[in-house]
């Protein structure tokens, strides 16, 4: 694995917040929070939900951080929560459309209904 300085700067970091620094946290979000964007830009295609995804995906990491062994897998281990937290979100849009879509055409069935009855 190539350790530029961001690479160490970040497992650095990492511990610190598992020991309960919260601007070593701060830190963390500020460091990776451009490269989140960029990945969550890209995966929802959807300017208007990326801070939603990248926050879903924040405090996913902010939860599960003390159960991150090795901080050299921060990267690697954030990115599959941004990926799920996207996920999640595009389902969750496919769902919606796709209840929307129902209740469009079940309107449309009970406007026809109406129409042949009062006709």
């Amino acid at each position: 694995m190539k350790r530029d300085s961001r690479q160490v700067y970040t497992e650095y970091l990492v511990l610190q917040a598992q020991g309960g620094s919260e601007s070593a946290f701060s830190e963390l979000f500020e460091l990776w929070s451009a490269d989140f964007n960029r990945l969550a830009r890209v995966q929802v295609r959807n300017d208007d939900a990326v801070e939603d995804v990248t926050q879903n995906a924040w405090i996913s990491i902010a939860k599960g951080l003390q159960r991150l062994e090795d901080p050299a897998c921060f990267p690697s281990w954030a990115f599959r929560i941004l990926h799920r937290r996207s996920a999640d979100w595009i389902r969750k849009q496919q769902k919606d459309r796709h209840r929307k879509e129902v209740l469009e055409k079940q309107s449309l069935g009970t406007r026809t209904r109406l129409t042949q009855t009062t006709n």
